[in-house]
């Protein structure tokens, strides 16, 4: 999908994503948002990824419950890792 409002894909595995550029692109981009953030950001690589003829997969992590913030935000997040990496093997 490589539309702005692409939605998530499912990898082979837990980790979806969504995906921006040239879908056979001659090159792969990884992008990795920001805390807090949305794979959504890598819309704004789309039109230009499409030109230079390279694939942009933004990977979706995990998110914190809204209304955290401080000590508990961070311990959200940190427990959304623990169990994502537990979910791969």
């Amino acid at each position: 999908m490589t539309s702005l409002t692409a939605a998530p894909q499912a990898l082979p595995g837990p980790i979806p994503f969504s995906q921006y550029g040239a879908v056979t692109g001659r090159m792969l981009l990884i992008y990795f948002q920001g805390a807090p953030g949305a794979p959504a950001e890598a819309a704004v690589f789309d039109a230009e990824a499409k030109a230079q003829g390279l694939r942009v997969l933004a990977i979706d992590r995990f998110a914190a419950p809204l209304g955290l913030a401080g000590e508990s935000y961070v311990e959200a997040l940190a427990a959304g890792r623990k169990a994502r990496v537990r979910s791969c093997f």
